[in-house]
């Protein structure tokens, strides 16, 4: 596997490692009623809210990431 491959299955390890945090994060604040098949209402917009909070910081943690190592990169470049 050359370096590529590794750094692409390190970032999928990684985004698969995110979401399920992100499941387990949202299930543990959003449903507390087991009584039913389907979610309530009131826990369905927990859910849309927490995974929407959540993948909207995740982006966020993303472009600065990007934006420092870029930096990283024009500074080892002097």
């Amino acid at each position: 596997m050359n370096a590529a491959e590794s750094a692409q299955r390190r970032l999928f390890k990684d985004n698969y490692a995110a979401m399920s945090n992100m499941v387990d994060i949202c299930f543990r604040d959003c449903v507390n009623d087991f009584t039913s098949k389907t979610l309530s209402g009131k826990e369905e917009t927990c859910v849309k809210r927490c995974t929407e909070k959540f993948l909207k910081l995740s982006m966020r943690v993303d472009f600065n990431a990007a934006a420092f190592h870029m930096e990283q990169q024009k500074a080892g470049a002097l």
